[in-house]
């Protein structure tokens, strides 16, 4: 291909000759001066070299900022990943269980240590209502209820939501447990469950008819394991 250039500054010429595109830079919007050889050049459009420059640099700064913003989401991610799956915060087995005062789901003030004695207590700690794997989890305990209810446990589902937003999970889930609300997350605090910007980390114990840590478990445990951990326990007075 040939390209004839007539160097100059602050402007570009293109320019073409038998369909063939030509850069010629000039100071200002003048056509350039050609010799009579160069008759077939003609110019097609003026480009401001200035603009050109700025429009590449306004690029350069977005590509920058879109990679920071990158970089600084996924260090996030994976420091908030890091922290849902810390276990060093957890209760002990043998520790005795925090005690609480809570309101639930149905509209009842739930005080922990008045189970004592009385019934094993399963805690679901849970991220959040009505998110994909919070449901299927709550629903695989309500779909073992009978069997939970045999081995004397009664669950409850531990979440900072509000009461009415509770409600209208449990309801339409058909939960027959309760929902605590966990204002301010401080259950969940006392338990080891709670991660950065407050998120809760989905965590369940079981608790013994002493009040004491039986069992604990972070992620998502399968009702039959803690059926299991619960059939084996050995906690009568």
């Amino acid at each position: 291909m040939k390209i004839r250039m007539l160097c100059r500054r602050d402007v570009v010429y293109i320019w073409h000759l038998s369909e063939k595109l030509v850069i010629v830079r000039g100071v200002d919007n003048t056509q350039p001066q050609v010799g009579d050889s160069d008759r077939r050049w003609k110019r097609m459009e003026v480009i401001d070299t200035h603009s050109l420059e700025r429009r590449r640099k306004r690029v350069r700064v977005a590509a920058g900022v879109g990679l920071l913003l990158a970089t600084v989401g996924l260090t996030f991610g994976i420091v908030l990943m890091k922290s849902m799956e810390t276990r060093s915060d957890l209760l002990p087995v043998g520790h005795i269980a925090p005690d609480f005062f809570a309101k639930t789901s149905n509209g009842e003030i739930v005080h922990l240590a008045d189970m004592r004695k009385h019934k094993r207590v399963v805690l679901v700690f849970y991220p959040g209502d009505y998110t994909p794997l919070c449901t299927a989890q709550l629903c695989s305990f309500r779909d073992n209820w009978d069997a939970l209810q045999t081995e004397d446990a009664i669950v409850f589902g531990v979440n900072p939501a509000e009461k009415e937003k509770h409600a209208g999970f449990a309801a339409k889930n058909r939960l027959p447990f309760p929902l605590i609300v966990d204002r301010g997350n401080e259950i969940a605090r006392a338990y080891g469950c709670r991660a950065m910007l407050g998120i809760v980390k989905r965590t369940v114990y079981i608790l013994d008819r002493q009040g004491h840590v039986a069992w604990v478990k972070r992620g998502n445990p399968a009702p039959s394991e803690v059926l299991r951990v619960l059939h084996d326990l050995k906690d009568n007075f």
